[in-house]
């Protein structure tokens, strides 16, 4: 909300540097390594003008600073370290500050009807440069923005919000395996193929693992107890 009402203070053209200098400032990046501008395909200029935002429009955030030491960065994928996605979520905050602020934003995502993960891509590329990535977008998407639809829908009673989630979390992809889910198909399934679980059969996976399977939990996981069932029967 605070940024929020500081961007909306400001001329439109001059958001997004704002967004992108409150953001590193609070972050701890600042001032940015040139590795770490390199990360972000920033310039001089570009980190000359990120300093000063911070200088100019920080002050409220001084005492919230991010020690720089607690990022992890050690064997992030490039376009996984902090640089790019601070520069992605300032990206978006500044377009949403013009369209009825963050939350409006991203309700709209799932209301539109449109691909939600290109939409997403693109709400945070901006100059020539790319939004996240299509999995990172499926991962915001099932992780964060169709949750808060949901809950905020059964919340308030808004039935329209309610389909439209309900609709993009049937249609959205899974993204690619990472190490949890890649886990999880082998403990759940083993060599056998699961086929197209869409996003919502991927959380489905990490809730297994985090729940059950890294815990040692076997015979509390409704997988194992349909397993037992079944071999019980063959019996």
């Amino acid at each position: 909300a605070a940024i929020e009402a500081l961007l909306l203070a400001l001329p439109g053209g001059s958001r997004e540097a704002v967004a992108r200098g409150v953001l590193f400032g609070v972050a701890g990046f600042l001032p940015l390594s040139p590795s770490e501008a390199h990360l972000g395909g920033l310039t001089d200029r570009d980190v000359s003008e990120l300093e000063s935002q911070w200088l100019d429009h920080g002050g409220p955030w001084r005492d919230e600073m991010i020690p720089a030491t607690t990022w992890i960065r050690a064997r992030v994928r490039p376009a996984n370290h902090p640089v790019p996605r601070l520069l992605a979520a300032a990206t978006f905050l500044a377009s949403a500050s013009t369209q009825g602020g963050t939350l409006a934003r991203t309700l709209s995502i799932v209301l539109e009807g449109s691909d939600p993960v290109e939409t997403l891509r693109a709400l945070t590329g901006s100059e020539g440069r790319p939004g996240v990535g299509s999995d990172r977008a499926i991962d915001m998407l099932a992780s964060g923005i169709i949750p808060l639809a949901l809950a905020l829908a059964a919340h308030s009673g808004d039935l329209d919000l309610a389909d439209a989630a309900s609709r993009q979390w049937e249609r959205l992809p899974a993204p690619s395996l990472n190490a949890v889910t890649r886990r999880a198909v082998r403990q759940v399934a083993g060599r056998s193929p699961l086929g197209k679980i869409g996003a919502r059969g991927a959380q489905g996976l990490i809730h297994l693992d985090t729940v059950h399977c890294q815990p040692r939990r076997c015979f509390e996981c409704p997988i194992a107890a349909a397993e037992l069932s079944v071999n019980a029967v063959k019996g």
